[in-house]
C-alpha cells in the first residue's frame, strides 16, 4: 500500500529530517497516565511490596480512590480492589477483579465527612480509617 511519498534529490533528505523532527518534538518527555478520577489528587497510599499505589481524589465534594498497579508488565492482569466508604456507613464501594493498569475509580459524596479508603494488589492491601474529614 502506497502512503505517500518523499521528494527526491536533497530535498527528499530535508523532508526526512524534518519528519523525524516532528516526530522527536511531538513527544517531549515522559508521559503520565491520565487518572480515571476527576479533580485533585489529595493523597495516596503505597501498597505493601511496592506491588502498587492507592490514589485518593478530591473534586467538588466527591472523593474518588482508584488503584494502580507499579510493577512488572501492564501487558498481564492482576487482582486489584479500589475501595472507598462514608466512615459512619457500613457499606464499601468497591471495585475489584482482574485489570491491566488500575481498579476503579469508585467514589463517595463526603462533603464535610470522614472517609475510609483504600486498596491493593496481588492480596496485598492499604487501609486508612476515618480520614480526609473536612
Amino acid at each position: 500500500m502506497h502512503i505517500g511519498s518523499i521528494a527526491r534529490g536533497p530535498s527528499r533528505w530535508l523532508a526526512l529530517a524534518g519528519m523525524i523532527g516532528g516526530l522527536i518534538l511531538a513527544n517531549p518527555g515522559t508521559a503520565q497516565a491520565a487518572s480515571p478520577c476527576p479533580g485533585t489528587k489529595i493523597d495516596s497510599m503505597t501498597v505493601p511490596n511496592g506491588y502498587g499505589v492507592v490514589e485518593l481524589f478530591y473534586s467538588n465534594g466527591y472523593n474518588c480512590v482508584v488503584t494502580r498497579q507499579t510493577f512488572g508488565d501492564t501487558n498481564v492482569q492482576r487482582s486489584m480492589e479500589a475501595s472507598i466508604k462514608l466512615s459512619t456507613s457500613n457499606t464499601w464501594k468497591t471495585d475489584e477483579g482482574l485489570y491491566y493498569s488500575y481498579a476503579g475509580p469508585v467514589s463517595v459524596y463526603a462533603p464535610s465527612k470522614c472517609i475510609d479508603w483504600g486498596g491493593g494488589v496481588l492480596g496485598y492491601y492499604t487501609w486508612e480509617l476515618n480520614s480526609h474529614c473536612g
